[in-house]
């Protein structure tokens, strides 16, 4: 379990870096009321907070604690579930 709840924690990791490049990439097409925010909230909670100064580092430790949180949980009902299953 200590195994995939890494993987989960790795992923949230990933998900920063990614749109990280991506916000890079395209820094002068995205706009405050696009289509794309709903998403990103979904993915990266923590950029709820955005209008607040913070830096990368500190988005790709908190989002990295969210995911390897979320995969606690899941893990953790996913186990449970197959107790109750077999």
């Amino acid at each position: 379990m200590k195994i995939r709840i890494a993987i989960w924690a790795c992923a949230g990791a990933l998900v920063v870096l990614s749109m990280s490049l991506c916000f890079i990439a395209f820094r002068g097409m995205i706009q405050q009321e696009s289509a794309l925010w709903p998403i990103v909230y979904v993915i990266c909670p923590i950029s709820l907070f955005r209008h607040h100064a913070m830096s990368m580092y500190f988005v790709l430790l908190v989002n990295t604690a969210t995911y390897a949180v979320a995969g606690l949980i899941f893990e953790g009902a996913r186990g449970h579930l197959a107790a109750h299953a077999a």
